[in-house]
């Protein structure tokens, strides 16, 4: 079996990618790369922010609307494959559009007294009355990977492990440091998107607010996050942009509060 052919294998490499990230990202600012980020503009480090966003929608249209990973993103349906468009499945599609005008709405529902606890806690709601569709709607007797081809079965994450995983650093096998090898170049793009997604978001709420942005920090705080991910099995991470902009449109002030 080839790396990455099952869920399992592709569990228990990730920490080896995140651990890379990690590492390059230290390395980085130790050898004070962070300076490289004066070549940024404002302009630049916007259309940055504004194209992941719009990167981050496109990708759950196809999940919306229930086509299978097969069909890949919705540009590649609609420019390549349109046929694919027939296997839409409708009741995917009826949910996406509920959850999607409900979360549009949310605002608007703050603004009525008696209806205020919808828009406060739309997260909530949105996630029991999801779990109620899919439960209720879902033809018995399925198994997950019946549900993918059957037309009016909406496909779930599936049956979740309880508690939180146990902290350990990657084992690595005799065999997996040609592995490790392979995933050095990948590594090293992953680790310089991170860190630039995460630079031109504070950046980005640094300048409107008033107050200054150490590139230096960022690099150190975002590469000891991915070290010590790594113990606990995540994949790369960085800044969340949408929850940055959530968090200072709801007023936060400080790391804590975030």
């Amino acid at each position: 079996m080839e790396h990455g052919d099952s869920v399992e294998e592709r569990s228990r490499i990730a920490p080896f990618l995140t651990i890379l990230v990690g590492v390059i990202l230290t390395l980085m600012g130790v050898c004070r790369l962070s300076g490289l980020v004066r070549f940024l503009s404002r302009p630049a480090l916007s259309g940055f922010i504004t194209a992941s966003a719009l990167l981050a929608m496109l990708s759950q249209v196809s999940p919306m609307l229930g086509l299978p990973d097969s069909a890949g993103s919705i540009q590649k349906v609609l420019l390549h494959q349109p046929e694919r468009l027939l296997a839409v499945k409708w009741p995917t599609l009826l949910l996406s559009a509920v959850a999607t005008g409900y979360l549009l709405s949310a605002k608007r529902l703050k603004q009525h007294p008696r209806l205020k606890p919808l828009g406060d806690f739309k997260e909530l709601v949105l996630l029991g009355l999801g779990a109620a569709f899919c439960a209720a709607w879902d033809p018995p007797g399925l198994s997950q990977a019946e549900c993918v081809e059957h037309p009016l079965c909406v496909k779930v994450v599936g049956r979740i492990e309880p508690g939180l995983p146990h902290a350990h650093w990657p084992r690595v096998g005799a065999g997996d440091w040609g592995l490790i090898h392979s995933m050095l170049p990948g590594a090293c793009l992953v680790a310089l998107v991170a860190f630039l997604t995460s630079f031109a978001g504070a950046k980005k709420f640094g300048l409107e607010d008033g107050y200054q942005i150490k590139p230096f920090n960022e690099l150190i705080a975002i590469g000891m996050c991915n070290v010590g991910g790594a113990r606990g099995g995540a994949v790369p991470t960085s800044i969340g942009n949408t929850r940055m902009g959530i968090a200072r449109q709801c007023g936060v002030q400080s790391q804590l509060g975030a």
